[in-house]
């Protein structure tokens, strides 16, 4: 029997990715080389029409957190094909937590974002808010903080911006 090691290794940028699994060894002696070859076709090869964002943690003068996705709630409701209330909940949720750069955001606030994609919102949204809120929460997609404060669950957030193409 081998004492070798046997290690695992997933390496990815926005259009290369790489899994390795074996000996400690090889990975000890290629791994630089790995990573420097990796780097470079990353930078002779940069992802096309996909904005860079800036860190929207820095936050503005008044501490607020700003995203640099420009897109309206209108743009994100087209962009994920609404066809529902839930979907534009959904939605309106993504646009809060992605373009607003809000962790959490309340009844209200959801109910607005919606109304501002014309095209899609309908005044029975209104009425059956609570219902698609709460099958929201059910699938996992939306976390309930507090009364009527909610945020958006970290892995959907992630999900939608890759739609969005960010």
């Amino acid at each position: 029997m081998s004492d070798e090691k046997i290690v695992k290794l997933k390496l990815k940028t926005s259009h290369v990715e790489i899994d390795y699994e074996g000996s400690e060894e090889f990975l000890r002696s290629e791994l630089l080389s790995l990573i420097t070859e990796v780097a470079e076709i990353h930078r002779e090869n940069p992802p096309i029409g996909i904005p860079q964002r800036v860190d929207a943690s820095k936050g503005n003068a008044t501490g607020e957190a700003q995203s640099t996705i420009n897109l309206s709630m209108k743009s994100i409701a087209a962009k994920l094909s609404i066809e529902t209330g839930t979907d534009l909940a959904l939605a309106a949720c993504a646009y809060l937590a992605i373009v607003k750069g809000l962790d959490t955001f309340n009844r209200k606030d959801i109910l607005e974002s919606m109304k501002s994609a014309a095209n899609f919102y309908k005044q029975t949204y209104r009425s059956n808010l609570s219902s698609y809120l709460d099958a929201l929460i059910k699938d996992g997609k939306l976390l309930h903080q507090a009364n009527e404060v909610y945020a958006l669950q970290a892995q959907v957030k992630n999900e939608i911006e890759a739609k969005l193409g960010y």
